[in-house]
């Protein structure tokens, strides 16, 4: 049950910080190709910790990674 509630909780998480994206993008408050480059930076460093099984810190980064993103919409100018 416990694993149930913890991916709800990530799906619901993913489908929040996705329409948050979303939502910048069509407004044309942030820069996709920046973004892209910056997602795929984020990734390798989750997956460079599981690859040495730091789980803890593959999550930690996610963590930052997801506030880094909401501090780099909330500062994007309103229009470019």
């Amino acid at each position: 049950m416990r694993s149930r509630q913890i991916c709800r909780c990530a799906f619901v998480w993913a489908r929040t910080c996705l329409s948050a994206w979303l939502k910048s993008m069509a407004a044309a408050r942030i820069d996709v190709v920046h973004e892209a480059g910056v997602f795929a930076d984020e990734i390798n460093e989750v997956l460079r910790a599981l690859a040495i099984g730091d789980v803890r810190s593959a999550a930690l980064i996610h963590r930052t990674h997801i506030s880094m993103s909401y501090t780099r919409m909330r500062l994007a100018p309103q229009n470019r």
